[in-house]
């Protein structure tokens, strides 16, 4: 007669497993179904399609009760951040829900800390709540540090650079002409009409001076009308 044993030791082995692999299997449904809002965001497409937004958001923060996971935290920060954009919101309701990116993207970091992207999430809800403070700037920085050269970020990385100069220390200005160059050889047609003032514009022109083919297409960008 064969001992029962094994059976039963493979009995206690697989259940914890399964156990453990249910949350996982339950998240991965809540959240596989919004990888086109994810994918539209990024193509910089259905910006104000807020409904998908929030239906998104209520399903990630679903999938974060049943899995802690760094990856879940960041795209819900993403997803926070998109929809403190929305032009209709009081200040108020603004700022907490930048709150809330901020949070989600801290957790986030905490388990990846060389995401420069993330970083640079964490940057710009921090600008969005207190400007170009010390907090912001660190995670700025970051974001430059862990991935100097990362073209699909420059365009980003640029404008806020722009934005925050005039609080910039010394040290984060001297990384902030790279982006421009960045964006302006990638996409300058892009960058020029995502430019909020003449200020930024003269600034970005004089960040570029001693880069000539760069600064060649961001002035043919901007004399387009």
């Amino acid at each position: 007669m064969r001992h029962p044993w094994p059976a039963f030791l493979a009995l206690a082995v697989a259940v914890p497993l399964v156990a453990a692999a249910v949350p996982r299997f339950v998240a991965s449904l809540l959240t596989d179904r919004h990888e086109l809002v994810f994918y539209n965001l990024e193509q910089g497409r259905n910006r104000s399609d807020y409904e998908g937004l929030w239906s998104a958001i209520a399903d990630y923060e679903s999938a974060l009760e049943r899995q802690e996971d760094s990856q879940l935290h960041q795209r819900l920060a993403q997803l926070y951040l998109a929809v403190a954009r929305d032009p209709a919101l009081e200040a108020d309701r603004r700022r907490l829900l930048l709150s809330r990116s901020i949070d989600n993207q801290r957790a986030a970091l905490a388990g990846a800390p060389s995401d420069s992207y993330a970083w640079l999430q964490l940057a710009l809800a921090l600008f969005g709540i207190e400007g170009a403070t010390p907090d912001f700037e660190r995670a700025y920085r970051r974001s430059l540090e862990t991935a100097p050269h990362a073209p699909a970020l420059a365009s980003a990385r640029a404008l806020l650079g722009l934005r925050a100069w005039p609080q910039l220390s010394p040290a984060t200005r001297a990384l902030v002409p790279d982006q421009i160059a960045q964006a302006a050889t990638l996409d300058a047609g892009g960058l020029a009409g995502q430019m909020a003032s003449q200020g930024e514009r003269r600034l970005a022109l004089g960040l570029l001076a001693d880069r000539p083919v760069p600064l060649s297409r961001l002035q043919e960008a901007l004399s387009q009308p």
